[in-house]
């Protein structure tokens, strides 16, 4: 299994194909931090510097325990496939948890469709496996198309573009992904980690978690750097450079995922989802 493929993080989410060329091996660059710790729960920055499946763990629980039904962001994602770093892209999504439901509209760099609606047993095929509503980008193939078009979430047009599918989307997701990595490496004995200070993502202090791991095919990064809400307990950026390094001897950027302008339960319901509400026009 490709290293890039295996668990990366649960931020990939671009649905359609794109035409890219080859981009420069832009080196990955870690968030600015701060040693300034005050006003951090001393319990959490204990397992920042010392244990971080505990927190993780940890976070998954306060998650939970809220709960946290559904909410809506902007999302950042910068990922490197097949050896080709794509451009940036900036997306506005709406998340619910139940019915697992994910809608997303691009506002940069959008792929061959700028809005996709994904609803778990909602469209399914012959195989009773549920797809994603998507609106083609062209204003062409909108119109040959009847206005959207429906697509396996896991098919082949939609995992060759990105490292995981919409139906990972989430920080629920995020946190066991990142989990499962850190307690397959402790286990093997090949967990190296670190609390590397306080860092901002959107205006949000994050304890800023650094993992590195040794080159195998079954891990995602050689560094993964981690950026925990110190509040909300939400991993609102993870960043995974690799084991290859640039001309100038940096280590590639692999993927940067960012999530901002969070609003938790906004009271989110099922007619957010419907795909008039998304101005997508319904599957034929």
């Amino acid at each position: 299994m490709n290293r890039i493929t295996f668990a990366l993080f649960t931020f990939g989410l671009l649905l359609a194909t794109i035409g890219c060329e080859a981009t420069p091996r832009i080196a990955a660059k870690d968030p600015e931090v701060s040693e300034d710790v005050a006003g951090v729960d001393p319990e959490l920055l204990k397992l920042a510097r010392t244990d971080h499946v505990a927190l993780l763990k940890r976070c998954i629980e306060h998650y939970e325990a809220l709960p946290i039904t559904n909410y809506t962001c902007t999302f950042l994602k910068h990922e490197r496939l097949n050896g080709k770093l794509r451009d940036e892209q900036l997306m506005d999504v709406k998340f619910m948890a139940k019915p697992f439901s994910v809608a997303i509209t691009w506002t940069q760099n959008p792929p061959l469709a700028d809005k996709v609606l994904y609803i778990e047993g909602k469209w399914p095929n012959d195989d009773g496996k549920s797809r994603m509503l998507v609106r083609p980008r062209g204003g062409f193939t909108r119109m040959l198309t009847g206005g959207s078009l429906l697509k396996l979430p896991d098919g082949p047009d939609a995992m060759k573009n990105t490292l995981r599918p919409v139906t990972l989307f989430g920080f629920r997701n995020t946190l066991q992904a990142l989990l499962d990595v850190y307690e397959v490496a402790q286990k093997r004995g090949d967990l190296q980690q670190r609390f590397n200070g306080i860092s901002e993502v959107g205006g949000r202090k994050c304890l800023t978690l650094v993992r590195i791991l040794p080159e195998r095919d079954d891990y995602p990064a050689r560094k993964t750097v981690t950026c925990i809400d110190i509040e909300r307990m939400l991993p609102l950026k993870v960043l995974g450079d690799g084991w290859q390094t640039n001309d100038a001897g940096k280590h590639i950027l692999l993927a940067n995922y960012e999530y901002r302008d969070v609003t938790l339960n906004p009271g989110l319901t099922q007619a957010d989802f419907a795909p008039e509400a998304n101005d997508i026009a319904s599957p034929r």
